[in-house]
């Protein structure tokens, strides 16, 4: 198969980054040591035959005018092109907010959606990709291809090329159609397709508002702040200043072992911690008088690979890259009487419902995708006022 259309969450991201609400994401990781070019050349090149996402973009069907995804075919993948040596700091706020803000990835061209930053000094390494082809997780994937290929040691007698790809030489493929289209259509998502496209369709902002509980900062409002404006005037094109402060947290190895021991102890997952963690830090930190609302929505997107491998019986191989998330969500009222342990272990539950009990249902609500227009979907989400939640985990 040398292309094939997107599916709708594909879409999304897609739309996302065509209206310029997003950019990319990225993993960094630090080694012992930087490899040569000649080994970064061959095991980049391994990688890029072995996962198609690495050699595809997306590009427009004359005909139809719907986005689908194709090999690049015409130019060749060129180490000068996706290895990028830098030499400021990876960590100041400044440059997390110029990784967002520089490094955004073309459509409808021959150039590969992703891109690696080199710090040799601190001997980090940053993958950057766009988001319709791949998630957090692949990214994790890619590293660790990337440090096994390197540690087997095959690449040691490579010679450097600057040629990683090249369609007259290497096959070309595109990944095979997304899992989500094949996920079973329950009776209950029966019924609710054709009245969720038609109320988008009559009445969008049913679809889209906000809960007015919601916890709304005073001095906060999306999107009409200093994070993102209209690019163009009174159009559909924005621009997101990427100016956001950034904070970094380093935990010692020996205190994050601590930390997982303890939530293993109570039976709750980092993630459950985190958010209880965060509430509770709210709560007690924030006066009263600086929000209106007083309940918290917290976004966890999570990783769906394994339970379409269950029920799908997907390959684990094809599983390793692209996107694969689906949306769970928490919720928690301002002054819950509850200690943090307490609001952890029904976080847990929550969690454990909408991602194992009720994980049809969750896979269902991405696929409502399916039956809106994704571009006026997210443009909708940009109108209402307020935050649709309050923070994410990922």
């Amino acid at each position: 198969m040398l292309e094939r259309k997107l599916s709708s969450l594909e879409k999304h991201y897609y739309y996302r980054s065509e209206l310029n609400v997003l950019s990319c994401i990225y993993l960094g990781v630090e080694l012992n040591k930087i490899p040569t070019k000649a080994q970064l050349t061959s095991v980049l090149r391994q990688i890029i035959l072995e996962y198609p996402q690495l050699h595809c973009n997306i590009f427009i069907d004359e005909k139809d005018g719907e986005p689908y995804i194709k090999s690049i075919d015409e130019m060749p993948i060129l180490f000068d092109g996706v290895v990028e040596d830098i030499t400021w700091s990876l960590e100041s706020e400044a440059n997390i907010n110029r990784i967002f803000r520089d490094y955004k990835f073309p459509y409808h061209i021959e150039y590969p959606l992703w891109k690696v930053l080199i710090n040799s000094s601190s001997r980090k390494m940053i993958l950057i990709v766009d988001h319709i082809l791949f998630d957090g997780m692949s990214c994790v994937e890619f590293w660790n291809e990337f440090i096994s290929k390197l540690n087997a040691g095959s690449t040691d007698t490579q010679e450097f090329s600057n040629v990683l790809f090249t369609a007259k030489e290497d096959k070309i493929s595109v990944p095979g159609f997304h899992p989500y289209e094949n996920w079973p259509i329950t009776l209950k998502y029966k019924v609710l397709r054709p009245i969720i496209s038609k109320i988008f369709e009559w009445r969008p902002s049913l679809i889209t508002s906000k809960n007015a509980k919601l916890v709304q900062f005073k001095n906060y409002v999306f999107p009409d702040s200093s994070m993102i404006e209209r690019a163009n005037k009174g159009g559909d094109y924005y621009a997101i200043k990427n100016d956001n402060c950034q904070c970094t947290l380093n935990v010692p190895t020996d205190e994050l072992s601590d930390v997982l021991k303890t939530c293993r102890s109570q039976k709750v997952s980092l993630t459950s911690f985190l958010a209880a963690l965060m509430c509770k830090t709210l709560e007690e930190s924030v006066e009263s008088k600086g929000y209106a609302g007083s309940l918290i929505k917290i976004d966890i997107p999570i990783n769906t690979r394994k339970v379409c491998m269950l029920n799908l019986n997907c390959e684990p191989k094809g599983c390793k890259i692209g996107n694969f998330v689906a949306p769970l969500e928490l919720q928690y009222n301002m002054n819950d009487c509850r200690n943090i342990w307490e609001v952890a272990k029904y976080f847990q539950e929550r969690l454990y419902v909408q991602s194992v009990d009720n994980i049809s249902d969750t896979i269902n609500n991405v696929k409502l995708l399916d039956v809106v227009d994704n571009a006026e979907f997210i443009k909708e989400k940009l109108r209402v006022a307020g935050l649709p939640g309050t923070f994410e985990i990922t």
